[in-house]
């Protein structure tokens, strides 16, 4: 009986064992070799290149401002997702999970996490030091919020000089120090920004329009030879522009192969969309043509 009553309570207990540790993993809660934090920890992320970037931890938008040097303390979760995401909407965003632990008496501590840009532009994000929370000293330049808690600032102006590998700050200072009143936490107020918008791009050239084709193409079928239309053909072309198929269409006012193979060669540099310029190919009756247009757009494009 007693031997019955041992099985069944062991029996009940791997059950209640069992839900429990469900429930933490469905949770997210829990991680390999991760403890719950006594203290809230701290995340910082820089770029070397000054890249402009937002972060998004578990889910929620930080920083509303993109900065390139950011603190962001009160981290609760011994794991955290995280995404960053860059302000010129081309750099690829960056997912890892990042878990706080400090074996030795779990108080807090600041992660440091580097990014820098290869060779071939990408961004690599690596770790880059772990300390207490107490000895860790800002970077001038870095700016500092609560999670979820930002106070829209402007992204905060690099300063000159660098982290170096031991986490301090290689700056231009007269005395080579730093002191406890530099700490501004990434909230000064006096930072000016000035945002210069540089001019829109002029405007690319456009083609002749139907009107004004059918014009142009009206004057070349006026002449009764070739060479009198390559001459109308060639002073329209000097100061307008052609689609390929208002190149096509050209050339086909000419009767002999030659007449349109210049006019083709003429008129490329002159066509907006010279990248389907090998439909032109299609007007020739000789592969001697066709072959020489494809050599000269092959040497001038």
């Amino acid at each position: 009986m007693k031997l019955k009553s041992l099985l069944l309570f062991c029996l009940l207990l791997a059950t209640y064992l069992g839900n429990a540790q469900g429930q933490s993993q469905r949770s997210g809660m829990t991680y390999p070799g991760a403890r719950q934090p006594k203290e809230p920890n701290t995340l910082t992320i820089f770029s070397e290149n000054g890249d402009l970037f937002y972060v998004v931890i578990n889910r929620v938008k930080q920083n509303i401002n993109p900065q390139s040097n950011i603190r962001i303390e009160g981290l609760m979760q011994p794991v955290n997702d995280v995404q960053i995401l860059f302000a010129d909407n081309t750099t690829r965003a960056i997912i890892r999970k990042v878990t706080f632990q400090n074996p030795i008496d779990n108080k807090s501590i600041n992660v440091t996490l580097k990014m820098n840009r290869g060779n071939d532009g990408d961004v690599k994000l690596r770790f880059f030091m772990s300390m207490p929370m107490k000895d860790y000293v800002p970077t001038p330049d870095e700016y500092a919020m609560t999670f979820g808690q930002d106070v829209q600032q402007p992204p905060v102006q690099p300063q000159d000089g660098r982290r170096d590998d031991g986490g301090n700050w290689n700056g231009n200072r007269h005395d080579g120090d730093r002191h406890e009143g530099d700490r501004d936490h990434g909230h000064n107020k006096n930072t000016q920004v000035v945002v210069v918008t540089p001019p829109p791009p002029p405007p690319g050239p456009m083609p002749m329009d139907v009107q004004t084709f059918a014009a142009a193409k009206q004057s070349i079928s006026s002449n009764s030879w070739d060479d009198g239309k390559m001459s109308t053909a060639k002073t329209i072309a000097a100061t307008n522009y052609f689609t390929t198929d208002q190149v096509i269409e050209i050339c086909n006012l000419f009767q002999w192969d030659d007449g349109k193979l210049e006019f083709a060669k003429y008129a490329f540099k002159r066509t907006v969309d010279n990248n389907n310029y090998f439909k032109v190919n299609n007007v020739f009756t000789w592969d001697d043509q066709k072959k020489a247009l494809n050599d000269y757009v092959s040497q001038n494009r």
